[in-house]
């Protein structure tokens, strides 16, 4: 955060930043939009940009175009109203309407572990299909929630996606593998499932089995709700999850083309264990 830094601040440093390629901006409340947004636009090197944001009723009527970025990191509040989300669509949409979008990052300050009802951020999800399909690669959008349409057309338009992170129904979990046949790079996939019953929320081995028999056979990394499977070895995806999945806690995975689901708990453990492993020798 950077609440000393003003309008006139953010211009005296200009002219000493015509070359840098990233820039990252934490919040500010004496800078609004069209102040960010010019600064920005007189730095033509810049391709990596990550903001933080909030809520401002005096929006500028245009924003310059940005055809040089390539990656988008946007900090922000929680937003659980229709109205609050739609606005930072439009707020997201109006940054990366002309560039060759191919990383976006929403951090959002709700806990990851949070559950219950969402508002669907199909909106972005289809702005992103429509006007940077052909470039996107990283899709990171938190706990972003998508509906069905939504993602198919995503699946469908962007083609070279590789990593995956958003929320969506349960109903929409059954039927990923379907509908994400043709992200055929997609290697890396972290679900969170919401506006679902919890008790509803069983997801075992034999679940995820079924549920993504038909996922892309490049994915080799799927999280659902904080739990995580891996494929290890070079079998394709699909082959591996006719295997029940072997729950470890091992630094080192057996041999083979296995799926491992490793909790974050589990995880660290391994990581601990290591550690003492490598110290005591």
């Amino acid at each position: 955060n950077c609440g000393s830094i003003t309008p006139g601040v953010l211009r005296s440093l200009i002219p000493y930043l015509q070359g840098i390629e990233s820039f990252s901006l934490g919040l500010s409340y004496s800078l609004a939009d069209a102040d960010v947004f010019h600064f920005l636009d007189l730095l033509p090197s810049l391709t990596h940009v990550q903001l933080q944001y909030y809520l401002q009723f005096n929006t500028p009527r245009s924003v310059p175009p940005f055809p040089r970025l390539r990656s988008l990191s946007v900090k922000h509040p929680i937003l659980d109203t229709r109205q609050d989300v739609d606005r930072f669509c439009v707020w997201i949409r109006r940054i990366i309407s002309s560039s060759k979008l191919e990383s976006l990052h929403l951090i959002g300050d709700a806990s990851p572990f949070a559950c219950g009802a969402s508002v669907s951020f199909d909106g972005l999800g289809e702005h992103i299909s429509k006007r940077h399909g052909p470039t996107i690669r990283h899709l990171n959008l938190g706990s972003a929630f998508l509906g069905l349409p939504s993602l198919q057309q995503l699946c469908q338009c962007c083609p070279k996606l590789e990593l995956l992170r958003i929320a969506l129904s349960l109903d929409t979990l059954t039927k990923f593998g379907m509908v994400s046949q043709g992200l055929t790079r997609l290697h890396t996939l972290e679900l969170y499932v919401r506006n679902a019953r919890r008790s509803l929320c069983n997801f075992n081995d034999s679940f995820i089995s079924r549920a993504f028999q038909d996922a892309p056979k490049s994915l080799r990394q799927l999280s659902v709700d904080h739990t995580t499977w891996e494929v290890r070895g070079s079998a394709p995806w699909r082959s591996c999850l006719l295997f029940p999945a072997v729950r470890s806690t091992e630094s080192t995975p057996p041999l083979g083309a296995m799926v491992y689901p490793r909790s974050r708990h589990e995880r660290y453990l391994c990581e601990e264990s290591t550690r003492s492993s490598t110290s005591m020798g």
